[in-house]
Formats: structure tokens, C-alpha cells, sequence
């Protein structure tokens, strides 16, 4: 133990040195807050929840007119809502044939098809490949 006191005052002197800054630190500055209220506008915000059991879901918190598609929404008393989510969940696929083009094929098959078939129409638009006669397509590997 004597050979460990002088590091031990040595700790001491230093912990005590070092309370004394901060605290005369903390004297100079006045470090207390006054809270006062929030005079500013208020903003309109729209918190959409998500999709629950095919409704979106959310609140209107101020004076904000929301739309889903053309469809106005509304809040009950407390600012929620929750209308049909159907309009979301609708996807919709535009496809832009090329002129002339009367046969489809998928880059990853074997077959194809008339633009306007249901076969046709099932290929994702990425994968497509035009012809404009049958045999164009026969020509590529294509069979019906």
C-alpha cells in the first residue's frame, strides 16, 4: 500500500482539481431553461397509418383536404380515417406496342402469341418481343 499512496493523492488532487472547474463552470453559465409555448401557425399534416383489412388508414391533424384519386376524404370526431384502399391496390400496366406489330413473345419462352390473347398480354412488358407476321416469329425459334 505505501508504494501506491503518492498515486492515490495524486488521483485525489486531480479528481477534486477537476470538480472544481465544472462547478465553476456551471456557475458562470446559467444553465437553466424557460419553456414557453409554440406561437407559430400551425401545419396541416396527413399521417397515413398503412393498409388494414383493404382500408387505408390515418389521421388529418389541421385544416388539410386529402384526395384519393378523386375521392375526398373525411374524418370522424378525432381527425382518424380509414377509407377503401382500393385505388392503391389496383396496378394498372400501359404497354406501348409497336406499329404493325400483331405477335408477342417472351424473351425467356418458347411460344407466341396474338398481342390482344390473354397469353399475349400475361408476358411482363421487359421481357417482350414483337412480330409482325407469324412467320417473322418462326423465323426467331417461336412456336404457337
Amino acid at each position: 500500500m505505501g508504494r501506491y499512496l503518492p498515486l492515490l493523492l495524486l488521483a485525489c488532487a486531480f479528481g477534486y482539481t477537476l470538480g472544481r472547474i465544472v462547478s465553476l463552470y456551471e456557475e458562470r453559465y446559467d444553465t437553466t431553461m424557460t419553456l414557453q409555448p409554440d406561437m407559430r401557425e400551425s401545419i396541416p399534416v396527413v399521417e397515413i397509418r398503412g393498409v388494414e383489412e383493404g382500408k387505408l388508414v390515418g389521421e388529418i391533424k389541421g385544416d388539410a383536404r386529402v384526395f384519393l384519386g378523386n375521392q375526398q376524404i373525411f374524418t370522424d370526431a378525432n381527425g382518424s380515417f380509414a377509407v377503401s384502399a382500393e385505388t392503391l391496390l389496383i396496378n394498372d400496366v400501359w404497354v406501348s406496342i409497336p406499329d404493325g406489330a400483331k405477335f408477342v413473345a417472351s424473351k425467356r419462352g418458347t411460344k407466341y402469341y396474338s398481342i390482344d390473347s390473354s397469353g399475349g398480354q400475361r408476358i411482363v412488358p421487359e421481357n417482350r418481343v414483337y412480330f409482325e407476321s407469324k412467320e417473322e416469329a418462326q423465323k426467331q425459334g417461336y412456336v404457337r
